[in-house]
């Protein structure tokens, strides 16, 4: 079954996003920072990543270089998921390699809509 990964240091979010997902038929996993997330990937491949920009440690920037630069794993999307909702701001997402951008606070049904771009729901 396809998969998406939702990453983000802020627990009570990455719930949240998780429930709604779930609710609508997807497998979503969720992890708390990015230090897990390429081999996470490599042994999953996911069908989606969430990836939280602002994380600490390894942020958002350098893990979508860092996928973009693995050919295994430069297809799957990645959506930029930021409190950052200036026109600049989504440029650089761009840029840097992001598939998609959705600033927060965001809503449910915009969430879902971008998900189901990628991935078809199951219900």
């Amino acid at each position: 079954m396809q998969h998406i990964v939702v990453v983000d240091d802020t627990p009570a979010l990455a719930e949240l996003v998780m429930r709604m997902l779930t609710r609508y038929g997807y497998s979503v996993r969720t992890l708390s920072g990015g230090l897990q997330l390429i081999e996470y990937m490599r042994q999953h491949r996911p069908a989606l990543v969430l990836l939280d920009v602002g994380l600490p440690v390894k942020d958002g920037w350098t893990l979508i270089r860092e996928i973009r630069m693995q050919p295994d794993l430069a297809h799957i999307p990645v959506i930029a998921v930021t409190a950052h909702a200036a026109d600049e701001d989504r440029q650089r997402a761009f840029s840097a390699g992001y598939t998609n951008y959705l600033s927060k606070p965001f809503d449910v049904q915009d969430l879902l809509q971008m998900v189901r771009g990628y991935v078809p729901s199951a219900v």
